[in-house]
Order: structure tokens, then sequence, then C-alpha cells
């Protein structure tokens, strides 16, 4: 079940993406945590404008498309722990596209990096590091399709086999419904699968999708 959830997402969200003007980013919301089941689009939006947050009430955003950065990205799955079922869709917490060798924050804030993504294999997990991955409390080597349990981490965790990045979307995320005040930034791939986990094997999933 755990590799078939890696190697099926991404072929998902090409099934169903949808063609709108030039310019516009439409978003897609599932009802399953890989983007095969029941979806349809939510929002159209242009580029660069202040949006309503589809998932979030009261809050607004904005959104910019950009070129694929050259670099490879990996799937990464995260489960939380379960001694008797590890890394099984009932546990899952969250699916994401990740740039490699890019310090970033997990979905517990903490900072993080993934490398030896144009090696055979294997890929190595720097966890709990400064804001700039240049120190690193753990680093670890992982193999890419298998679900990997460490005793200081608070999740089990999963890769793909890398792959080209996709085309990047600059959102930033405001706590009115105006856009303005300081944001919260980040950056998706486009036509990337992003899952998130619900009790009871439960969950839902959304892709955004660049028309320019």
């Amino acid at each position: 079940m755990f590799s078939k959830l890696l190697v099926a997402v991404g072929a998902a969200v090409a099934a169903v993406t949808l063609v709108f003007a030039a310019g516009d980013i439409t978003i897609t919301e599932c009802k399953d945590k890989e983007c095969k089941t029941d979806c349809r689009a939510v929002g159209k939006i242009a580029q660069g404008t202040c949006n309503t947050d589809h998932f979030r009430k009261g809050h607004s955003f904005k959104a910019t498309c950009g070129p694929a950065p050259n670099q490879m990205c990996v799937y990464a799955a995260i489960f939380s722990k379960n001694a008797t079922a590890p890394c099984g869709d009932y546990n899952v917490m969250g699916l994401e596209d990740r740039e490699c060798d890019t310090c970033f924050q997990n979905h517990m804030k903490e900072w993080m990096k993934i490398s030896g993504c144009r090696g055979s294999g294997n890929l190595t997990l720097s966890v709990d590091c400064d804001a700039t991955c240049a120190t690193c409390k753990h680093t670890v080597s992982i193999k890419e399709k298998t679900c990997n349990s460490f005793p200081h981490l608070k999740f089990d965790v999963g890769y793909s086999v890398p792959a080209k990045c996709k085309g990047t979307i600059a959102v930033e995320h405001f706590e009115n419904d105006d856009c303005s005040g300081t944001g919260m930034k980040e950056t998706n791939f486009a036509d990337s699968c992003y899952g998130f986990g619900g009790p009871g094997g439960r969950g839902r999933s959304n892709y955004y999708h660049c028309s320019n």
C-alpha cells in the first residue's frame, strides 16, 4: 500500500487537470489523500490578486506561477507512529512534493533537508536543523519507496523516486480577508498532489494548475 501511494499520485493529477484562460490558477480538491477520487475545481483565481482562502474562512492569499527550478523533487509521505501497522493508509498525516537540497520547514515547523536525490536509490534526510540547515542534530540514510521509522523522529517517513521538479507557485497567506499586513510565504509545485490525513483513514487532497 505504501509504495503504491507514492507511485500513483503523480499520474492521478494529470488525469483530472482542467484548463482555463492563460494567467489563471485553478484549485482542485479531492475526497481522498492521493488526488484520485471525486476531484472537482473549487476555485479559479488570477495570479497576483487577493483571494479568499478556500480552505480557511476569514483568511486570504495571493499566488503567482513561476518556472520549475533546475532541481530534483520527491514526494514525501509522513505518517503518525504506529508500531503494529507502520506507514499505512490509516495513519498517513500528509503527502507533499519537496525540492531536494533545499532547507524547508516540515509539518512540525522544524527545519530539515532532503539530499542525495541524484544517487542510487538512497536519500539523506537531515532533521532538527537551524534555519539554513548548516547544522542539524540528526542525519539518516533512507531508501526510496520504503517505510522508515527512527526512534528520534516523532513521525515515520517515506519518499518516492526523485523526479525533475515541476513549475512553482509562490503563495502568500494572510490572517485576514483583504491581504493586508504581514503574510506567511510558501512555495508549492503546480500539478503536484498535496494530501492531508484524517481519522479512520479518511482525508482530502488538493493541487494547483497554472494556465500560462
